[in-house]
């Protein structure tokens, strides 16, 4: 991840949060939670998510754009 994440628009923000999470899930359910990549790929969504919280708290991005992560792990079996 680079600086360049801070410049996404709020729609490219919210996509691509919707993709690290759909890519976190699928790296724990192959090789495990605790494995190195489902990690590393953890701490990425953790940095995207933090960038979304400060948008938020400057009131510069729409709540409703990030859907419930449980949601997203339910409609993906």
């Amino acid at each position: 991840m680079d600086n360049n994440t801070m410049l996404l628009d709020q729609s490219t923000l919210n996509k691509t949060i919707q993709n690290k999470r759909q890519e976190m899930i699928k790296s724990g359910l192959e090789l495990g939670l605790s494995h190195i990549e489902t990690i590393k790929i953890s701490k990425e969504l953790d940095k995207l998510i933090n960038i979304y919280n400060k948008r938020m708290k400057m009131g510069q991005g729409d709540r409703a754009l990030v859907p419930d992560p449980v949601l997203e792990v339910n409609s993906s079996f």
